[in-house]
């Protein structure tokens, strides 16, 4: 396996970093709620009445992830395997742009306390190891369910599937279905709580087209993730980059440890140009594999400033009482973010297609922050009642 000092590095933090939380070190067995998904999953197959070529290809999918070895001890299976298949898309879409050399990342989860993903340089060697936060796949997952399930649709001539982004469409969905705030209200509150989204009641949505639908929008947003990491190697910050001291949850209490975990500090700047390079990556790799236009190719980089948005103020209602106090992660804010990928996108892509994009962009920012006014008197009720964030989330920044 290529990278393994970088791998060996990230075992090593993945241990300190659960050890130090008080957690028991989880090894990389495949979890029980993962055998019921597959189980799930084809059973799901079968009741749909799938083609025979289409169970087929499914059961490939599912035995092709459970053959990924895990690169360390304790790493997760579920983010592993979903990144090792991102990367694997992401650099067909680099060889698409033209992209050369393609860089190879070693990447991997670990308990960061950020939704963004932390590059740490790997202690007197030239090498880096991009460590995503242990359940953002697993929240990023259950959110596109919930998203999915506020949008109306229609069918279309041609029998293609029209979204609708009318706000007064949203809110009425949402009023005419409380389960959709019950499991928003869910998940967040697990993940901040417990730091581990994957409490929330796991559950396959019984419509077809809702289905396709979130699983459009999480492929998107999880290229945009991983693609953005590969957008800071590309443009060349790996080593251009300030290193600065890197506060792993638990790390303060080992003063040996800090000190030996250095965070790579990109400047503001070298965010926003792995943002436009990450989105670009995305809706070449949207394009090449769902042949999806770049509406519901670019969505997805919109969805995560709202889905980081709603965990900052989770974590911070539960912690001070107020919602506006902590951003988790250093990272520029998440609406200077958004706003400067949908003007990238209008500069890039002809005006009725970046229109189209930033309209369903739109409604799904209005669709969360719905949601999370919703929620916030019950996680403010938690917070009166004392409840408290995870310790994985100490490391947040009071603005």
């Amino acid at each position: 396996m290529s990278n393994q000092r970088a791998y060996r590095f990230l075992e090593g933090l993945q241990l300190q970093t659960s050890m130090a939380l008080g957690e028991e070190p989880r090894q990389s067995a495949l979890p029980e709620d993962m055998v019921k998904g597959i189980h799930d999953d084809l059973a799901h197959v079968i009741n749909e009445n799938i083609s025979p070529e289409g169970m087929a290809e499914s059961l490939d999918r599912i035995l092709g992830e459970l053959s990924v070895s895990m690169p360390t001890k304790y790493e997760n299976p579920l983010s592993y395997r979903i990144m090792v298949g991102l990367a694997d898309r992401l650099k067909k879409a680099g060889e698409d742009l033209e992209i050369k050399p393609w860089p190879e990342l070693a990447v991997g989860s670990l308990r960061t306390g950020q939704i963004n993903a932390l590059t740490l340089a790997i202690p007197r060697q030239n090498e880096y190891v991009v460590a995503f936060e242990d359940g953002v796949f697993t929240y990023a997952l259950l959110l596109s369910k919930i998203i999915a399930q506020t949008m109306k649709y229609h069918f279309v001539e041609d029998g293609g599937v029209s979204l609708s982004v009318k706000e007064e469409d949203i809110l009425q969905t949402i009023a005419a279905n409380p389960e959709i705030l019950s499991r928003f209200t869910e998940v967040v509150a697990m993940y901040a709580i417990y730091g581990d989204p994957s409490r929330a009641r796991q559950y396959i949505l019984p419509d077809r087209v809702q289905i396709i639908t979130s699983q459009l929008l999480l492929n998107s947003l999880e290229l945009f993730i991983l693609g953005h990491e590969y957008g800071h190697a590309i443009a060349g910050h790996l080593s251009s980059a300030k290193r600065t001291a890197s506060l792993l949850p638990g790390a303060e209490a080992t003063a040996e440890a800090e000190a030996e975990v250095e965070e790579i500090a990109y400047a503001w700047s070298q965010e926003y140009e792995a943002d436009f390079i990450g989105m670009h990556l995305a809706i070449a790799a949207m394009r090449l594999a769902e042949k999806v236009d770049v509406a519901l190719s670019f969505w997805g980089a919109d969805f995560f400033f709202s889905s980081m948005d709603v965990m900052d103020k989770a974590v911070s209602l539960l912690r001070h009482g107020d919602e506006t106090r902590i951003q988790l992660g250093s990272h520029p804010p998440h609406t200077n973010r958004r706003d400067f990928l949908r003007e990238s996108l209008k500069r890039s892509a002809e005006n009725e297609i970046a229109e189209g994009a930033i309209g369903l962009g739109q409604a799904i920012e209005f669709a969360v922050a719905e949601l999370w006014k919703l929620a916030r008197p019950i996680i403010a009720r938690m917070h009166d009642e004392g409840v408290r964030p995870a310790r994985v989330w100490a490391a947040g920044e009071d603005r």
